[in-house]
């Protein structure tokens, strides 16, 4: 103890670099609060999506007939998506085409953003994993099915293959 009333906090004397961009403020705040010295440096940066042109006729694809099966791969991409949505004026009717279809989330992040946004998913793996999604959809007869299929980062052009040989008409969005 430094003093009868002033207890040692638990990181008083360490230095943490918090390389988030987004909820930086509210980690260094935490950190701070334990006795830490922050230093803040972001390593990437998360870009707004309203002028995402690719984006914007990829939404207006997904709502030029019903969905049948929406895959939100991320939570911040998903929610990223109605966020640019709003933002053209699509957000409604795009909320209410996904609330039609079977919402499929592959994991835990995207499953609290579907919930966020006021929906509720139909089914998530135990893995986390992509494969594990489409392999449970290829169990499915999936002709004449429409699947909307989020991405974040990486396009899946071996998933968009699997499920187009099994019928499907997919429509990719990438966030």
């Amino acid at each position: 103890m430094t003093s009868e009333t002033e207890p040692v906090l638990p990181l008083q004397g360490f230095t943490v670099g918090v390389t988030a961009h987004r909820r930086r403020d509210e980690l260094t705040l935490m950190l701070e609060r334990r006795g830490a010295r922050v230093i803040q440096a972001s390593t990437m940066q998360l870009e707004p999506l309203v002028g995402d042109e690719a984006l914007r006729q990829e939404t207006i694809n997904c709502l030029s007939a019903p969905i049948d099966i929406m895959v939100a791969t991320t939570g911040i991409g998903f929610r990223g998506w109605l966020e640019a949505a709003d933002g053209w004026g699509l957000g409604e009717e795009l909320r209410q085409s996904l609330q039609h279809a079977e919402l499929v989330s592959r994991g835990p992040k995207a499953r609290g953003a579907i919930r966020t946004a006021g929906f509720v998913e139909a089914w998530s793996p135990r893995s986390e994993s992509v494969g594990e999604v489409i392999e449970s959809l290829l169990t499915r007869d999936l002709v004449g099915r429409r699947i909307v299929l989020q991405l974040h980062g990486e396009p899946l052009p071996e998933v968009v293959a699997a499920l187009s040989r099994a019928g499907a008409d997919v429509i990719t969005v990438g966030v």
